[in-house]
C-alpha cells in the first residue's frame, strides 16, 4: 500500500507566521496548501464535499497570526469540517478560551520551538484520529443492532436483565430451543463471543437501554469503556 502524505492547510494573513507553520509540518513529512481566510478555505471545502472530492480535505488547519490578525471569522464554521490548531503570539488566555469555544482543538501560544508546536500537532491528529475511529465503531456497531429482528430484540433486553434461558422462554412465551436459536443469532450478528462483549458492545453502539444498568453485572458493565476491534 502506497504511503499516503497527510495534508495541512495553513491560514495566515502575515507570512512569517505562515511560513514558520509550514516550515514546522514540512519538516515533519506533511504536505501543504496556504489559505488567506478561513472563509476562503472553508468554501474550497463545502465545494470540495458538494462534488465528492473528500480525498483532497486537509487533515488539519493551522490558523496562524498575532492576536490583533489572527482571521477569527468562520473559525467555529471551519473547526466543524477539520481540526483547527491556532498559533497566535501575544495572546490572552481570555483569547484562547474564546478560540477553544470557537472550536479550535488546541491554541499554541508563539514564540515556541518547532518541535514544540508538532508535538501539539501531531497530539491533535493523534485524538482526532482516535476520535474518527471511534464513531466509526458506533456506526457499525448500531448496524449491527440495528440487524436484529424485534423478535432478537426481545431477547436482547431478557439477556440485559440477566435471565436465563428458560426464564427468557417463559417472559416471552416461546419454546427453549427457540430462545437458544435466536440467541445464537444475536451473537452471530453482533459478532460478540460472550455475553460481556455483548453488553460491551451494545454499551459502545449508545443504544443500551437506562433501565438496564440496573441489572447488567459490574464485571459485564465495566467491559463498556474499553476498545474492540469490529
Amino acid at each position: 500500500m502506497n504511503y499516503i502524505p497527510r495534508l495541512a492547510a495553513i491560514v495566515a494573513r502575515n507570512e512569517s507566521e505562515a511560513a514558520f507553520a509550514e516550515s514546522t509540518v514540512t519538516s515533519f513529512g506533511l504536505n501543504v496548501s496556504r489559505f488567506d481566510s478561513t472563509t476562503s478555505l472553508t468554501n474550497q471545502l463545502q465545494s470540495q464535499a458538494a462534488s465528492g472530492e473528500a480525498a483532497s480535505t486537509p487533515d488539519i488547519v493551522i490558523l496562524a497570526g498575532s492576536a490583533s490578525d489572527l482571521d477569527r471569522e468562520g473559525v467555529d464554521q471551519l473547526a466543524s469540517i477539520v481540526p483547527v490548531v491556532v498559533t497566535t503570539s501575544a495572546a490572552t488566555v481570555p483569547d484562547a478560551v474564546d478560540l477553544m469555544k470557537q472550536g479550535a482543538k488546541d491554541v499554541v501560544v508563539l514564540p515556541c520551538s518547532r518541535d514544540e508546536l508538532w508535538q501539539r500537532v501531531s497530539e491533535t491528529l493523534k485524538a482526532c484520529d482516535a476520535e474518527a475511529a471511534c464513531k466509526a465503531l458506533q456506526a457499525e456497531l448500531r448496524a449491527r443492532m440495528d440487524s436484529l429482528t424485534a423478535a432478537e430484540n426481545d431477547v436482547v433486553d431478557a439477556m440485559l436483565d440477566g435471565l436465563a434461558n428458560k426464564q427468557i422462554a417463559q417472559r416471552l412465551g416461546i419454546g427453549l430451543r427457540t430462545v437458544e436459536l435466536r440467541r445464537s443469532k444475536i451473537m452471530r450478528k453482533m459478532q460478540a463471543r460472550s455475553v460481556a462483549e455483548l453488553v460491551k458492545f451494545i454499551c459502545m453502539s449508545g443504544k443500551l437501554r437506562p433501565s438496564a444498568f440496573a441489572t447488567v453485572s459490574e464485571a459485564e458493565a465495566s467491559t463498556c469503556g474499553g476498545s474492540v476491534a469490529p
